[in-house]
């Protein structure tokens, strides 16, 4: 081949053969890279074209053999991965055991009660959570709060906003008493502020009253929108025990903000 150095290493003999210009050549048993292309440099001298390396004639030097090569970097090309670089980058059993997925690995990933305890969603972590709470209020102890929403339920430095309310009568005794007159929804605190009051004219056997229902009067904390007392609850309670009346179901549902 006409202008180019070419090298073969003929198996069990360790042969180097080349040509230059045509001229078949023979040279040294080496068959390692870095004794080949020693001899080639010894032998080749000024040789011109390319080295080829291999049995199939695989490019190693793409110009002309100037006489110092040794290190091969005059427009060098990579050289060619060889067999026993491929052992050296063999992916080991133990390294494929590492990376097994494993019945320990899959448990210590799983998803267990404590995790989701730990991430549930709290009052603390949203900066509005919504309520639906329903109470009883009897009519011989009407005069006594019963909870609807406790302080705890709302928190420190936030505040319940009711936007919704069905009182039910639940059943055909209407609710009568001599002095007793409204049955309400009030705040915990310390002097309750009233969010609305449903009176005894309308809690009539199996009544249903909301918040805009006739007889029903809404308060500051609805109609302006500000909100019951801050880190206070609300009570369903009545001006007095009522003599009778059915016992009077009340669903209450808004949400709790700062």
């Amino acid at each position: 081949m006409a202008n180019e150095l070419k090298y073969r290493s003929v198996p069990g003999l360790g042969i180097v053969e080349s040509w230059a210009g045509g001229i078949s050549m023979f040279f040294g048993s080496a068959t390692d890279k870095t004794t080949i292309f020693a001899e080639v440099e010894a032998n080749g001298g000024a040789a011109v074209g390319s080295l080829y390396i291999g049995s199939t004639g695989i490019l190693y030097q793409k110009t002309d053999n100037d006489g110092d090569e040794d290190d091969w970097t005059n427009g060098q090309v990579a050289a060619p991965i060889e067999p026993a670089d491929i052992a050296n980058l063999a992916v080991e059993t133990a390294k494929i055991n590492d990376l097994a997925v494993t019945a320990g690995k899959i448990a210590s990933d799983a998803v267990t009660t404590a995790k989701i305890l730990n991430a549930n969603v709290t009052p603390a972590k949203l900066s509005v959570v919504p309520f639906v709470r329903v109470a009883q209020l009897t009519a011989a102890a009407a005069a006594t709060p019963v909870h609807v929403l406790t302080a705890a339920d709302v928190g420190a430095g936030r505040k319940a906003f009711v936007t919704g309310m069905l009182l039910n009568v639940g059943g055909a005794t209407a609710w009568t008493d001599a002095t007793g007159t409204v049955v309400s929804l009030q705040d915990t605190a310390d002097t309750p502020v009233n969010l609305l009051s449903a009176a005894k004219a309308q809690l009539t056997g199996n009544a249903n009253l909301g918040l805009l229902s006739t007889g029903v009067t809404l308060g500051a904390p609805i109609l302006t929108g500000v909100g019951a007392t801050a880190a206070k609850g609300i009570d369903i309670v009545a001006d007095d025990d009522f003599t009778a009346g059915s016992t009077i179901n009340v669903t209450v549902f808004g949400f709790i903000s700062a």
